[in-house]
């Protein structure tokens, strides 16, 4: 079934010996319902200066001549007041209420929208309607019975509209339906397209997946939801992505290739301008990255045993006396105890490589990073604000965002120097990612 919301305009309900546009739309479909819209001016009666009256649709049995061709179809008049009738925005809000409430009250029929018998800037509206909310929807337009313009044409009046209404009856029923659905989702696919490209380039791809999944004609559609729904699983879970698993594969580079995956989950957060996360997990980076450095280079400082079912990281008393007695003044200075029962973490790393590397490249980092610690515990921790850093207003909320930059810098810098075989490229995988989903959408 049908219902059909149909604007008028001063042209209708038939022209000369041939229906209008929405009656032969009626005639076509016979609508379960119809409502049908005028704007005050035109419905009621019209004077000019030298005394000339023109009547208004008012005047017309709307209920009858609707029933007339469709006698099973329901009638709505509604009649509003336009404040300015030629500016096309005048009637976005007005229709998108009529055509959300027609919706609504008819759930499972498809939505008839008249495009032909209102002005153009009705029409214009209602062709935006359909572009932006296509589903159970389409949209007409009929041809004039001469298929040509409206000009000279003898409209109906309502003195005749009986007669005139028989003849168009029998007139019309020896021809074939005028109507029209206009392709126009070519706008709206345009639109989507953009909506997409915002989405990508801020990397929501789970709102794009759903965004796609609507818009199923798009070009390399399903190709790209696929790889939507994957990549999105794959961050939600933070799972390591397959490129990262096929370029470096093996169990040699496992560590590689999760602090890789991290350190670009990391950056696009921040990107994203999600700071809060951002503070969160750069200090969990820095550590495991950190922790791997020190097994490569200094092996066996750091001993495994089991902490709630995990194998944990300890300090190992007996790496070297020497070493051990140093960590233990170094400690003792700061008002701590060595304590080989606790695990190690971030904190310990930076103490350890300050001990054994000074100043070095891998300490240099860290510090950069250890300068967001307090910040990221109160948030992590305490479960404080973070104040907004991105607003540019105060001083203090520009030193926060500056030792954010930097912090998350310094991870990118560790996780180059720690894997020297890390290729510049795969720090751009999300870019990468953007650009390949753009592509396919323009193809």
């Amino acid at each position: 079934m049908v219902v059909l919301f149909s604007p008028i305009g001063n042209s209708d309900p038939w022209r000369n010996d041939r229906d209008g546009a929405m009656l032969n739309i009626v005639r076509t479909y016979q609508p379960e319902f119809v409502r049908l819209f005028f704007t005050e001016s035109i419905w009621e009666d019209r004077k000019y200066s030298k005394g000339t009256v023109i009547l208004g649709h008012k005047h017309f049995e709307w209920e009858k001549i609707i029933q007339a061709v469709s006698p099973q179809t329901d009638v709505d008049l509604c009649i509003e007041s336009i404040e300015k009738e030629h500016d096309y925005d005048s009637y976005k809000a007005c229709f998108h209420a009529h055509i959300t409430s027609l919706m609504k009250r008819y759930p499972a029929d498809e939505l008839l929208m008249n495009v032909s018998s209102g002005t153009p800037q009705m029409g214009a509206t209602l062709c935006l309607e359909y572009v932006a909310y296509p589903d159970n929807k389409r949209c007409l337009q009929v041809s004039t019975p001469m298929n040509n313009s409206n000009a000279n044409t003898k409209y109906a009046t309502p003195a005749d509209q009986e007669i005139d209404l028989d003849i168009v009856n029998e007139e019309e029923n020896g021809f074939l339906s005028r109507c029209a659905e206009i392709d126009i989702l070519s706008f709206r696919e345009i639109i989507v397209k953009g909506q997409l490209s915002s989405l990508i380039d801020n990397y929501d791809y789970n709102a794009a997946f759903f965004l796609i999944v609507q818009n199923s004609s798009l070009p390399h559609a399903n190709q790209i939801k696929n790889e939507l729904k994957t990549l999105s699983e794959n961050i939600k879970m933070h799972r390591v992505f397959d490129e990262i698993h096929a370029e470096y594969p093996g169990r040699k580079n496992e560590a590689l290739r999760l602090a890789l995956t991290h350190c670009l989950l990391l950056n696009m957060r921040y990107k994203r301008r999600d700071y809060a996360e951002t503070l969160i997990r750069v200090k969990s980076i820095a550590e495991f990255i950190t922790e791997h450095y020190i097994n490569k280079h200094y092996p066996k400082l750091i001993q495994y045993r089991k902490y709630r079912g995990q194998p944990s990281p300890f300090f190992n008393r007996h790496y070297s006396s020497k070493f051990t007695e140093e960590y233990q003044s170094f400690l003792s200075k700061k008002g701590w105890e060595l304590d080989d029962r606790k695990v190690l973490g971030f904190v310990n790393y930076f103490d350890i490589l300050k001990l054994l590397e000074g100043d070095g490249m891998v300490f240099s980092h860290l510090k950069t990073i250890e300068m967001i610690n307090d910040l990221r515990n109160g948030i992590a921790h305490r479960l404080e604000e973070l104040s907004m850093i991105d607003n540019g207003q105060a001083d203090d909320q520009l030193e926060v965002r500056d030792k954010l930059s930097q912090a998350v810098k310094a991870v990118n810098a560790l996780l180059i120097h720690v894997y020297s075989n890390i290729q510049s490229h795969n720090l751009n995988y999300f870019d990468n990612k953007n650009e390949r989903f753009k592509a396919l959408l323009n193809h």
